[in-house]
């Protein structure tokens, strides 16, 4: 608009992706804040453009070296880019489970569609499985935290929070625990990548038949 603007930046790269109507990561899902150093700010209207530079500095009080920060940000940012990997990959579950769910309402009124049917159930609940694996499907309210284990998304939530709780390098551990829970992550990807390849692709079959 004419006249004075402001934006307020927040310090952060943009925050991990979402999964609709996910509470367990509610106001924990944040991008990690920038790395003391140099920085530019562009100003675009129509054609005509302005850039500035600016320095981000980091406080005096602190010992951390360039190192030690560039080495937190990295790991921050792999630990984002994993969380929204998983977050991608039960979007796409649900997707997939909601179009089975509708070829099961198709079949369960034509009983010559029987063997589609029981394909869609069986599919839906080996997609289940790894869905349950990587984020937390029975969380009704704060409650359910004291007796419903954690998934992998919200673990992951949790070290981001402890690499980002002061400025240092990451710790040792903190590595293990990313590498262990990337793993693990990992195994049930490549699950899901082989059923949609081989299960999946059996059932559109089945349909098409």
């Amino acid at each position: 608009e004419a006249g004075m603007n402001q934006f307020i930046w927040n310090g952060r790269y943009p925050s991990a992706r979402t999964v609709l109507d996910d509470k367990t990561m509610s106001g924990i899902v944040v991008g990690p804040l920038v790395p003391p150093g140099t920085y530019r700010v562009a100003l675009v209207v129509g054609e005509q453009s302005q850039t500035e530079t600016f320095e981000v500095l980091k406080d005096p009080r602190v010992s951390a070296t360039p190192d030690d920060f560039r080495m937190q940000f990295e790991l921050l940012m792999n630990i984002r880019d994993k969380v929204s990997e998983v977050h991608d990959s039960v979007n796409q579950i649900r997707g997939m489970k909601s179009q089975l769910e509708e070829w099961l309402g198709r079949a369960s009124n034509n009983p010559t569609l029987g063997s589609v049917a029981g394909a869609a159930v069986w599919l839906s609940e080996k997609m289940s499985a790894i869905e349950s694996e990587l984020i937390q499907v029975d969380y009704s309210g704060e409650r359910d935290f004291l007796h419903l284990p954690t998934r992998l998304n919200r673990k992951l939530a949790e070290l981001f929070n402890v690499v980002a709780s002061a400025d240092f390098a990451p710790t040792k551990q903190a590595y293990d625990v990313f590498n262990h829970l990337s793993d693990r992550i990992d195994r049930h990807i490549s699950d899901l990548g082989r059923l949609v390849d081989q299960d999946l692709a059996a059932f559109v079959k089945l349909v098409q038949e």
